[in-house]
């Protein structure tokens, strides 16, 4: 008598190393009762992948940590506001010092003030504003964080190339120039720093996906190894084993984002566990308020 066998036309998917992982765990979860040496062998294989791309996992996680993406969203604000600063002050001490309403002081209190001192004042924050910010003003703080780091570097180098340090001190304060300069050296390694995380190549993760592939499949010919057709209930236990692989291709099969995907095996597959050992077990939460926008 001639068996039916619905789990020789399944395949391992082609899936993103997420959505494998997931697999993989659930498989090991559903492991049968009955094995044999080559199940054994073939699972504590695949159990040491899972392992090796759980580590990956970890790592590329901590890398991407909301903490360190939100403290890094955090500094690019403190310099926006810095820069924005900056330039009220230029334009304030611009537009009091140079108003002519200060004409009708007395003389006595124009000398009390020294207002020919304060007008000299006026046209240095004029032509520093002018010089460091132009039509423009702050608009670029809205820009991406390169396009930004390489703005601010190239006003400070502008400011230290033509002497305009002296110039600035005096109208806004020796204090507000050197945060300025001080908070570029961190925000240039802050950009080298996303730069190297985006551009960093995701061939250990493609070579990661293809082992996990590999050994599910491996785990899959396994199992199947137990389908005997004198022992019908055999084929009950590997469609038990197997069946979160019949469930996967059936969920590929209907299309969507891996995301997606990902998302509509809950219930079915073992949770990913990416928790940083190194982390306390409750992180402190971050908050979702969202900050007023910086005026450019």
């Amino acid at each position: 008598m001639k068996q039916g066998y619905s789990i020789d036309r399944a395949r391992v998917p082609n899936a993103a190393i997420k959505v494998l992982q997931r697999l993989a765990k659930t498989l090991l979860r559903d492991r049968p009762d009955v094995v044999n040496q080559t199940i054994d062998t073939s699972a504590g294989k695949l159990s040491t992948q899972v392992e090796v791309v759980d580590a990956a996992l970890i790592g590329r996680f901590r890398e991407i940590n909301p903490q360190v993406l939100a403290s890094e969203i955090e500094f690019d604000r403190a310099a926006d506001v810095s820069w924005v600063w900056l330039r009220k002050l230029l334009e304030g001490w611009r537009d009091v010092l140079s108003h002519p309403g200060l004409n009708a002081l007395p003389p006595a209190l124009q000398a009390t003030v020294d207002l020919p001192a304060l007008r000299v004042r006026a046209k240095q924050a004029r032509s520093l504003h002018e010089r460091l910010f132009g039509a423009d003003g702050t608009a670029w703080v809205m820009s991406s964080f390169i396009e930004q780091s390489q703005t601010m570097a190239t006003i400070l180098g502008m400011i230290e190339a033509d002497g305009l340090r002296k110039d600035l001190e005096a109208v806004v304060g020796p204090a507000l120039p050197l945060l300025l300069t001080t908070m570029q050296v961190h925000y240039e390694d802050m950009v080298a720093e996303r730069m190297s995380r985006e551009n960093r190549p995701g061939d250990d993760f493609r070579e990661l996906r293809t082992q996990l592939r590999w050994r599910i499949d491996h785990y899959k010919g396994a199992v199947e190894s137990l389908a005997d057709p004198d022992e019908p209930e055999s084929y009950d236990i590997v469609n038990r084993a197997l069946r979160s692989l019949v469930l996967i291709n059936q969920r590929m099969s209907a299309g969507g984002t891996s995301e997606e995907i990902d998302e509509s095996l809950d219930g079915d597959f073992v949770e990913l566990d990416l928790s940083d050992p190194d982390e306390p077990d409750e992180p402190p939460q971050l908050s979702e308020e969202a900050p007023a926008p910086v005026e450019a």
